[in-house]
């Protein structure tokens, strides 16, 4: 199978950071825990916490616990209105990129199981279109002005030999928003 399609042209109007960005520092990864014959160490990532949850954060939990068995919004709705809110500065814009619904059903989330008692379980799956994600941004009030989406090809073959089974399918999806103020 040949891909036909015309290859990706640079966007029109270039997306234009906040300056604010440009002043944090780059990521850098932290050292491993140093090895002692008398200290069991642990590193954990910047990302955790050594402490356990605050009582508040626990009843955030128990809360969701009561619906834990239905998919979340996938589209992120809440986060995405209120980052859109809160990032698109006057002019700029608001770019969310994403793994590609389709991709994250077709690469095998689990669907059917046994369980320990030998019956069979299958699980209701739902793919999430990009539909809802635009429908999100528009409700946040905002005009969709590109979208794009990449499919696996060569150089994702090339890094992960294991999707050649998914050669063609989408991968990714990059939005761009810009309010409707603009």
């Amino acid at each position: 199978m040949t891909d036909e399609r015309p290859a990706p042209s640079a966007p029109a109007t270039p997306v234009q950071l906040r300056a604010a960005l440009d002043a944090l520092p780059a990521y850098t990864p932290g050292r491993a825990a140093s090895h002692r014959a008398d200290v069991t160490a642990y590193k954990i990532s910047s990302n955790e916490n050594p402490y356990p949850p605050l009582p508040s954060v626990l009843d955030v939990v128990r809360d969701a616990a009561g619906s834990m068995n239905r998919y979340p919004d996938m589209a992120v709705s809440g986060l995405t209105t209120a980052l859109a809110a809160r990032l698109a500065v006057p002019g700029g814009a608001f770019v969310l990129v994403a793994f590609h619904p389709h991709f994250m059903i077709a690469s095998g989330i689990p669907t059917h199981f046994r369980s320990s008692s030998g019956e069979e379980v299958a699980i209701t799956t739902h793919v999430h279109l990009l539909s809802e994600q635009v429908a999100a941004g528009l409700g946040a009030g905002l005009r969709l002005v590109e979208m794009r989406e990449a499919v696996i090809d060569e150089r994702w073959i090339e890094l992960k030999p294991r999707w050649e089974p998914f050669r063609g399918h989408p991968i990714s999806a990059a939005l761009v928003w810009r309010s409707d103020d603009d």
